[in-house]
């Protein structure tokens, strides 16, 4: 229970990073609990042959894209 407080603090950027460590790793089950988690922050995550893309929405509705090559 304590390790699920402490993820939940865990800043966005810091978990986008796992996520690409994941996909660079080849780790299936860290892959799909970091989506899940990104997208619970309201994060979309794409993905094309080259690179992720990342999508952040402010409460205003401004978005930041971040882009990744994988």
């Amino acid at each position: 229970m304590r390790e699920e407080a402490i993820i939940g603090e865990e800043p966005t950027p810091t978990i986008m990073e796992r996520m690409l460590k994941a996909v660079e790793m080849q780790d299936k089950h860290t892959i799909v609990t970091t989506y899940h988690l990104l997208m619970t922050r309201g994060v979309k995550v794409n993905r094309s042959h080259t690179h992720f893309t990342f999508t952040i929405q402010d409460p205003d509705g401004n978005k930041m894209i971040l882009q990744e090559k994988i």
